[in-house]
């Protein structure tokens, strides 16, 4: 079996010409063969079969200036000329037939490179070495044009043959298409890109198709291969492809440099458009006459150089025939169907650069490992105009690393005509990407920025299209997107030192405040806590909205009313179908009173919930149907659908309240007990309450219905020992005072209502009573002290009173005077020790009745004492005042030693 030789070693850089060199001199050796070995033997109708009368009608249709000047192998198709070759090599020498039979199945990839080359066409992506390789292996003496082509082109490296092929002579179609720009290495990494955008123009559906992108990014290229395919497309599907490019500059290894006679109107692409058909068309009308009925696909590149309103009028001016296919870095409106496309792979990005590199022989690059070529293309954003600008500047004698610090004219080139084309909002909204250094939803913008909905929303639409930013899926969500600045926006606003110190400074603290502010809002709801501060989400969209309506509670807390609904009208403009938008409301409407607006509220959050979101409004619409309307059937309802799904202890608490109300006292108090140990902080307090004022309306109950007074005292002191231990840990809390001082009194009445009937009291009496005597001033100061007051002074007229109530009503008598003269120095005195003195302006004091010690001031001192001489275990005097709902020391001295 022969082996086929090997191709040469190639020295020299194939641009198109030099490979159209080759080519061309292989066809003219293959025909000459042809004449010379096989029409000397044979006649051509017999070597050519059925080729011959295809070529012989190319022959009569071509007129003939010389006698002889064309002869009939002239007119065969390159692969018919092989192959006549290859059936006829009986008559050819024995080495080249040889040779052509065992180099015959390379002719299908030659073919194809063959008619990319001389028709004008994209060269494809290895084109460059394959042709060399396979032309290589013709090595026969007879291949004598051939063989002169390598000699010339070794020899003279910089040779170039003049002239050029002209694509519009070949193609199914009428076409302008200019050469492509891309022969060095051929369209790299668009070839999904190709079939997408390919079967959308063939389809015909969309009149305008926009390839948008940033600058660089291979639109141009990929409209271009397009164009071509369409023309050479054996389906036909356009009768003409009409080219114009707006492009007035070009990035060179040298720099930005504007291009000579640039078309830079499309008025002036009218002109561009129409010569290959009728060059004296200069009006859209005059082009629609020419168009009217063909199917026509008109391809403009760089539209952005133009007001998009012009195109419009193109547009609506010329034929329902025609299509668009148009380049743009900012998109051309409501009538283009857009086609975004994004930079390379890194793998192909790395292929690209190694082609160059490659290509143009930069011996300097050839010795950089895979390694440090893919931090390059990285660098290079994946561009394929950066590489390409990157290959050359350093082929041109510039230095790669300064080259790779130093983006700025390659930056200006690709980013600033577009940016210096946005409107104000869209910059701020540009600049505030840039601070925040991260993808972000625009919910989350619209926080962070403090601008409103509409403004951000048209702001990242004009962003958008001018590819200035990247939308993408958010990871931890269906359906949502993120937003973030483009790494050519980045690093160009970084070049052109476009950030603004003060801005980004108020946005990084605002990004601050709402991750703080989240991380808490996400804390409390993971907790499960049902308290109205708490805002839930439904997924990660919900996030910014969740945001604003804490901050309307917040502020409804404060009775800033006016900016709560701001903040809640905000919130509704970014998610309005959100069940927490209505649950809010509803909230703040009932504090202000508005119950009935509430109520819808409430009951349409309820509708809009699902699973245990519906559970949380239940409980929240049976505290207001309860509380606030007094429909406590209602309000049971939906406080059982509540904890049947949640579960929690606040619903416990909740259903046991409601149970209460309607007289199921044990089953209510049976849920309310328990809870009190599964609670803490706040909710606790809450359990503890509602179970004090539980065995209250109990012990009402058993009092007045069932005429059960040492019953009744029972259930009412169960509440004042329930509350005991808590105000003893130095609780201040003005409802559970309150509760406790409510269910001292009914007590207190119920034993006074058996005095008065003669029933004698059980021994336990006066020891369950004893402890409530330290805490009387305390439970005096609460609103319902006076009810309390008044039950110690009447029991205390009874003969058989318990000793502990007389010494009780001494205590709050006492009390009294010295509140109504306005005399605190009439309260009492107590004896404390200094357990700690942590800073420099404050202590806390122990005291056996305030379990949780004492805190004090320096500002709370008697005036003859200085703070700074206290120290930790010393005995000192004090009284108590309650601020902000806190026990407190004042007016402390030391103690001083007897004698």
């Amino acid at each position: 079996m022969q082996v086929a030789p090997e191709a040469p070693q190639v020295n020299f850089r194939l641009t198109r010409m030099r490979m159209f060199a080759l080519i061309d001199a292989f066809e003219r050796d293959m025909r000459d063969i042809l004449a010379r070995y096989v029409l000397t033997e044979i006649s051509p109708e017999e070597a050519f079969g059925g080729a011959f009368e295809r070529a012989r009608e190319k022959q009569l249709r071509e007129p003939e200036t010389e006698p002889g000047k064309y002869q009939i192998v002239e007119f065969l198709d390159f692969k018919e000329a092989y192959d006549l070759l290859n059936r006829n090599r009986v008559h050819l020498p024995e080495g080249l037939a040889r040779e052509i039979r065992q180099l015959a199945s390379n002719m299908d990839r030659l073919v194809t490179i063959r008619n990319r080359v001389m028709h004008g066409r994209p060269i494809g992506a290895g084109d460059p070495e394959v042709l060399p390789r396979l032309l290589g292996m013709f090595q026969s003496t007879q291949w004598r044009s051939l063989s002169d082509a390598w000699v010339h082109l070794e020899s003279d490296p910089f040779w170039e043959p003049r002239g050029e092929p002209n694509p519009s002579d070949y193609g199914l179609a009428l076409h302008n298409l200019p050469l492509p720009d891309y022969d060095e290495t051929g369209l790299i990494g668009r070839e999904a890109d190709v079939d997408r955008l390919l079967a959308m123009c063939k389809r015909g559906r969309e009149s305008v198709i926009t390839v948008t992108g940033e600058g660089g990014i291979g639109k141009t290229a990929l409209a271009l291969e397009i164009a071509y395919k369409l023309v050479d497309d054996s389906d036909r599907p356009y009768d003409a492809v009409l080219w114009c490019s707006l492009k007035t500059e070009r990035l060179t290894a040298e720099g930005v440099r504007q291009i000579a006679q640039a078309v830079t109107s499309l008025t002036g692409a009218v002109e561009a458009l129409s010569a290959a058909v009728d060059p004296g068309v200069k009006t859209y009308e005059q082009l629609a006459y020419l168009l009217d009925g063909v199917n026509a696909l008109i391809v403009i590149d760089n539209l952005e150089t133009v007001n998009s309103t012009t195109f419009i009028d193109m547009y609506e001016a010329l034929p329902s025939t025609v299509r668009f296919l148009v380049t743009s870095r900012v998109g051309v409106g409501e009538v283009e169907r857009r086609y975004p496309l994004t930079a390379l792979s890194e793998r192909d990005s790395m292929r690209l650069l190694s082609d160059l590199i490659n290509y143009r022989r930069v011996a300097s690059l050839q010795r950089i490992s895979t390694n440090a070529r893919c931090e390059v293309v990285k660098k290079l954003r994946c561009s394929p105009l950066a590489v390409k600008w990157f290959v050359l500047a350093v082929e041109a004698g510039r230095e790669p690393l300064t080259l790779i610090r130093n983006q700025g004219e390659l930056l200006d080139f690709c980013v600033r005509s577009v940016y210096e084309a946005l409107s104000a909002d869209a910059k701020e909204a540009l600049l505030a990407l840039f601070a925040l250094g991260r993808p972000v939803a625009s919910d989350d913008l619209v926080l962070i920025t403090g601008r409103a909905v509409d403004d951000i929303s048209r702001a990242v639409k004009e962003l958008t299209r001018g590819s200035l930013v990247n939308v993408a899926p958010r990871r931890d969500s269906d359906g949502l997107f993120e937003i973030g600045i483009s790494e050519s926006a980045s690093q160009f606003m970084r070049h052109a030192d476009l950030a603004n110190s003060a801005f980004a400074n108020e946005i990084a603290r605002r990004d601050e405040e709402y991750r703080v502010d989240e991380e808490r809002r996400a804390r409390e709801a993971s907790s499960r806590t049902l308290a109205p501060i708490v805002v839930r989400t439904r997924n990660s969209g919900d996030t910014a909205t969740a945001q604003l309506l804490r901050r309307a509670l917040l502020a409804s807390q404060n009775e800033n009313y006016d900016e709560a609904y701001r903040l809640i009208k905000q919130a509704r403009s970014l998610n309005h179908d959100f069940w927490e938008l209505d649950r809010v409301e509803g909230f703040v409407r009932a504090a202000q009173g508005q119950h009935a607006v509430a109520t819808q509220l409430y009951k349409n959050a309820y509708r809009l919930a699902q699973g245990e979101h519906r559970a949380i409004v239940a409980h929240f619409l049976a505290g207001h149907l309860s509380r606030n309307l007094k429909d406590v059937d209602a309000a049971f309802a939906y406080s059982q659908e509540a904890h049947k799904v949640l579960r929690t202890s606040e619903t416990a608490v909740a259903l046991g309240n409601q149970m209460v109300w309607l007289q199921q006292f044990e089953d209510g108090i049976s849920l309310i007990e328990p809870a009190i140990g599964s609670s803490t902080g706040r909710g606790k307090l809450i359990a503890v309450t509602s179970l004090v004022e539980a065995r209250r309306r109990f012990a009402e109950y058993l009092r007045d219905a069932d005429r059960s007074p040492l019953a009744a005292f029972d259930q009412a002191w169960l509440g004042v020992e329930t509350a005991i231990p808590y105000l003893l840990e130095g609780i201040v809390d003005r409802r559970l005072v309150a509760a406790c001082s409510d269910s001292a009194a009914i007590g207190i009445y119920c034993l006074l209502s058996a005095l008065g009937n003669g029933v004698a009291l059980p021994e336990s009496v006066e020891g369950r009573l004893t402890p409530i005597v330290p805490l009387i001033s305390r439970l005096m100061r609460s609103d319902r002290g006076g009810q309390l007051m008044h039950a110690l002074e009447r029991v205390s007229r009874h003969r058989e009173s318990p000793t502990a109530l007389l010494e009780a009503k001494e205590h709050a008598a006492a009390w009294n005077r010295a509140v109504r003269v306005g005399e605190t120095d009439l309260l009492p005195e107590y004896v404390g020790r200094i357990c700690s003195i942590p800073g420099p302006t404050y202590g806390f004091i122990a005291h056996e009745e305030f379990p949780g010690n004492l805190f004090f001031h320096r500002d709370d001192c008697v005036p003859e004492m200085r703070f700074a001489s206290l120290f930790e275990g010393e005995l000192v005097r004090f009284r108590v005042e309650v601020r902000d709902n806190k026990f407190r020391a004042v007016q402390v001295s030391r103690v001083q030693p007897p004698g």
